[in-house]
Formats: structure tokens, sequence, C-alpha cells
């Protein structure tokens, strides 16, 4: 097997992803990253990683345990695998603190060659929050930017739902369970078209089912790919927030729809506004400073 057969394999096995990153790095530092594992070989890297981890809290995998007979399986997902270090992997990625080490994918992966902006928000999105998401989307997509969303309720099926509308590899989907499952229920559909005609991504294994924690590393990959987050109504500690959060740690742009001071929905915003997020005055105004703000990270 390679070497992103034998990290998928362990995936299968459940291993866990501060294993596979110790993994990982003993191949690459030992420049084994060429080379074919056969059970003997990866027996070796297994039992010398294993022996690098003594009294460190991270689960081992014993050697005893290693089922070569899934193999076939881990071999038929890397045609729908990227790993990190391929051409086509996010290079904006390469700077959170847990890259994804491998990210399964459906639909185009040229929509990872366009430049991409995350835009994100409320479960609970208003009428005024469609609006100018829909508004949004038709510049952005003038500027033949993709959309990037997590495929939640709300402001992310407006985004998925708005950019599928007007054009084809036009939208992102960040998935936080694997692609045998849809969460929400109610995007099945809506992601089954997108993994026709745009592009999901999910670094869960297809039969992952959606957990609690999932959403939050989900929400890192979202704040990551892109230059820019764009905001549109958040409530005080909501998902989006945390989002933003992220995007704001990676030294991200963020943009944000202001609210009133009155409305749940708007307090993230506001919030985010005070620590130094760009005010979204106008759809226009936005688009054309988000322009200007690719212009300048294009040319430095």
């Amino acid at each position: 097997m390679n070497f992103k057969e034998l990290l998928i394999l362990l995936q299968l096995h459940r291993c866990s992803y501060h294993y596979l990153l110790e993994i990982f790095r003993y191949i690459v530092n030992n420049q084994l990253s060429e080379q074919y594992f056969d059970g003997d070989l990866l027996r070796e890297v297994i039992h010398r990683v294993n022996l690098s981890l003594d009294n460190r809290r991270i689960q081992q995998l014993p050697l005893n345990q290693i089922n070569l007979s899934r193999l076939n399986e881990a071999k038929n997902l890397t045609n729908r695998a990227i790993m990190i270090g391929e051409s086509i992997y996010p290079s904006n990625w390469l700077q959170l603190p847990q890259p994804p080490l491998i990210i399964y994918f459906e639909g185009d992966l040229t929509l990872l060659k366009k430049q991409s902006i995350s835009i994100i928000g409320t479960r609970n999105v208003s009428h005024y929050g469609i609006d100018v998401i829909k508004k949004l989307v038709a510049l952005m997509c003038e500027e033949d930017w993709v959309l990037i969303s997590g495929l939640a309720k709300g402001v992310d099926t407006t985004v998925h739902l708005e950019a599928c509308r007007l054009k084809r590899k036009a939208t992102i989907g960040i998935l936080a369970n694997g692609f045998n499952y849809s969460y929400p229920l109610q995007n099945a559909s809506l992601q089954a078209q997108m993994g026709h005609e745009q592009l999901l991504l999910s670094e869960y294994l297809p039969n992952q089912k959606a957990q609690r924690h999932q959403f939050i590393m989900r929400n890192r990959l979202v704040a990551g790919i892109s230059p820019v987050t764009i905001v549109i109504e958040a409530a005080k500690d909501s998902g989006s927030l945390i989002t933003a959060n992220y995007a704001l740690q990676y030294n991200r742009e963020v943009f944000v729809l202001p609210g009133r001071i009155t409305d749940d929905q708007a307090y993230g915003c506001n919030a985010l506004l005070k620590v130094g997020a760009n005010p979204i005055l106008s759809i226009e105004s936005c688009v054309a400073e988000i322009k200007d703000l690719l212009r300048q990270m294009n040319n430095s």
C-alpha cells in the first residue's frame, strides 16, 4: 500500500487524529513517504511510533489489531480522498494548528483552485439576512468566487442554494459527518445535488455520523480555508461566533452584518465589530473591499 492508503487504513481502525499525526511525522521524518508499505513495514512503523509514545496521552494501536483485509476498502477510498501535501490540498489549511491529514470529497475538485469566500451565520436567519445573502452571493458569483459554508440550516443552506441556483462550480460545503449521512436531514437532497454539481468536503469516513464535537472541528475548516469570512447574523455563544473567532485567530479578514442591539441574532456580529471586524455597510462596498484585500494579498 502507498502512504495515503496507509493513513486511510489506520483511520478505518479508528485511530485518532493525534495518533495519525505521529504516524505521518514518523514517515516523513524518516523519508519513507515513497515506500511501498507491506505488512512488515507497516508493523515496523507502528511499533516505532508506539515506542515513541510511551507515557503520552495518545491511544496506541496494538500491533495485533492491524487488519490488512480492510486494505481494499482503503484503496477504494483513496479515489475520494486528498492527502496533505498533494497539490490540490487547500494551502490555507496548512496554517491551521490541526490541518486535516486526509480530506474526503464528492464533486468537482476544480473548485479548490478558485478564489473562495466563507459565509456563515445563524440557523435562525431572518428575512433581512436572507435578502443580504442573496445579493452578496449574486455579486460574488459574478466575480467567479466560490462560496464556502457548512451545509447547516439557515445561513449555510441559503448560501449553498442561492449559489447552486445561479451557476455550477460556485459553492463548497464542508460537512461535520461522512457522506453517507446528511445533517440536517432536510438537506439530503441539497447535499446530493452539491455532490454532483459542486463540491463537498469532509474529514470523516463515509459512515461517520455527525457528533457534537465534529461541528467545532468542521468550523475550523470553514474558517481556515478562505482568506475572508463573512458573518450574517450570529447569536451569543453560537457556532457561527466560534467559527468567526477561529477566522480571527487564523488572521483571516472577517466581515459582519451589523444588527439592532435588541436582536439576539445580532449580538455575535456586534460583538465582533467591537473587536475589530469589518462592518458590511452595503453589498457593493463589501465586495469592493474584499476585491481590494484579495488584490493586496496576491501582490504581497
